[in-house]
Order: C-alpha cells, then structure tokens, then sequence
C-alpha cells in the first residue's frame, strides 16, 4: 500500500512537470512562431491551478519551476519571474489550503491578480516607455488582451490538472 502511494505520488509529480515543460515550448517556441500579437501567459494558469491543488510548500517549488523556466526564455528578467512565479505559487497554495476551495472561480480569480500584476511588474521595469500615454496604450493594447487570453486558458488547464491530481490521489476523502 505504501509503495502504491509513493508510486501515486511520483506519478502526479512527473506528470505535472511535464505539464511545465510542455507549456514552456508552446508559449516561448510555439506560439512566438505563429506571430501571435499579443503575450499569451500559459504558465501562469498552470502554476496557479498546480500550487491550488498542491498547496504551499509543493507549489512553491512548481512556481520556482515556472518561473526559472520563463527566466531561461527571457534575457532581460534576470531572476524578477522566478521571485514573482514562486511568491505567487506559495500565496495561491496558502489560501486555497487555508481558506479558499479549489474551484474554478478561484483559480480565475488567482490567475486574473496574477497576470495583471505580472503584465504591470514587465511593463513598469522592462519595457522603455516614456509617456503615460504610451504606457496606458501598450497596456490596454498589448498586456491586457494577453491577461484576458490567459484568463479563457485558466479553464481547461484546471481541469487538466483537477483531473490528474483526482486520478493520482491517495487519501480517502471524507463524505
């Protein structure tokens, strides 16, 4: 029973960082190819829906992932997306483990906060603007429809990752 349950559990693991591998080549190799106009977030669902389900101490180490993996793909962060991925991932698995459920509205909201404040944290320290108006239309024009394109992902990725955590699950839930 103990060796099924290990098994469950580097399971769920492996499968979740392939789930970040995967999303790293589709959002810094895939779509940058495509032309897409605007920034698409994948990872940012992802590591909020894990670190739900995960909760603190285990998301934490997945936003650590996300974040050194978006950190590899960008020249210019040096370390500020692995420091605000991992923040947000351990935040995410605080509340939802001590006083949010893990549903759907949850992991929108989360993830809406979380990209707005990492869209504001790019746009303020690495794009070179020099007007407000400038700012205000790269944000409403660029970083905005990006968050709202990250947002509809937020769906099926919580239910991907609802699914796997479900089928690799080793406690008994209580009625």
């Amino acid at each position: 029973m103990k060796s099924k349950k290990l098994t469950l559990h580097i399971l769920r693991r492996l499968i979740f960082i392939l789930l970040f591998f995967a999303s790293y080549v589709l959002q810094f190799i895939c779509l940058p190819e495509t032309r897409f106009p605007f920034p698409v977030f994948i990872l940012i669902p992802l590591t909020v829906a894990v670190s739900m389900f995960e909760h603190e101490f285990q998301g934490l180490f997945y936003g650590l992932l996300a974040g050194a993996l978006w950190d590899l793909a960008s020249p210019v962060t040096d370390g500020m997306i692995t420091l605000l991925l991992t923040l947000a991932a351990c935040i995410t698995g605080l509340l939802s483990h001590y006083s949010l459920r893990c549903t759907l509205l949850s992991c929108l909201i989360f993830t809406s906060v979380i990209s707005i404040i990492f869209s504001a944290v790019l746009l303020l320290f690495f794009v070179p603007l020099t007007e407000f108006e400038e700012l205000r239309h790269t944000f409403l024009n660029f970083y905005l429809p990006g968050s709202i394109i990250t947002e509809i992902l937020t769906v099926p990725v919580y239910f991907l990752v609802r699914k796997i955590f479900i089928s690799t699950r080793t406690e008994k839930v209580s009625n």
